[in-house]
């Protein structure tokens, strides 16, 4: 097995490709409202859900992290694409 392996020209680098955050306005407006009437004072880390789209080597196009209003509110198994981030405030 070992030596199929070796022998294959098939098998492409696993490469890293940067992403860029896309933050909406009523990501910030939610966050502002959840920081004066829920969190206060709280230095905890909050979990947020947004959505990650890649995107494509050859089109230029930069893979993208989507936080939003509702990244506050979304349930584990939302959608296949979902990322789960805890931050701290």
């Amino acid at each position: 097995m070992e030596d199929q392996l070796h022998k294959s020209s098939t098998y492409s680098i696993l490469q890293f490709q940067p992403f860029c955050s896309s933050v909406d306005v009523s990501f910030w407006h939610e966050l502002c409202k959840r920081k004066l009437e829920v969190y206060r004072l709280s230095e905890d880390a909050v979990e947020l859900a947004g959505h990650f789209a890649t995107g494509t080597p050859t089109s230029h196009n930069v893979s993208r992290l989507f936080l939003e209003a509702s990244s506050f509110d979304m349930l584990p198994g939302y959608c296949s694409s979902s990322a789960y981030l805890k931050y701290s405030l």
